[in-house]
């Protein structure tokens, strides 16, 4: 399954404190990156924070996989999971199945 992770500040988590873990964070990033667990990585536009898609059995295990990187770990971020696939209605148009 794939999952968009949307992040989000907890409530009184400030920039000076989340500043000093950013390089280990970018290095926890990159390696679930290396294990496939994140596809691509995004800077949110509109306001601070980071978009990850991912590959996951389940949201559990996608919610256990960023339960590992520090700012997570540190109880300065949480994810909301959304999950996404196809566009199955393209199906309807083609005529073309899916067997899910």
């Amino acid at each position: 399954m794939q999952f968009l992770a949307i992040s989000k500040s907890k409530e009184g988590t400030t920039e000076e404190a989340v500043t000093p873990h950013f390089l280990e964070e970018v290095k926890e990033t990159l390696n679930l990156y290396l294990l496939e667990k994140i596809r691509n990585f995004y800077y949110r536009k509109d306001q601070k924070g980071v978009i990850f898609h991912m590959d996951a059995d389940s949201e559990k295990e996608a919610n256990e996989i960023l339960s590992q990187l520090p700012l997570v770990k540190k109880g300065f971020l949480e994810y909301e999971f959304i999950p996404i696939g196809p566009l199955l209605p393209i199906g309807l148009l083609t005529g073309l199945t899916c067997d899910i």
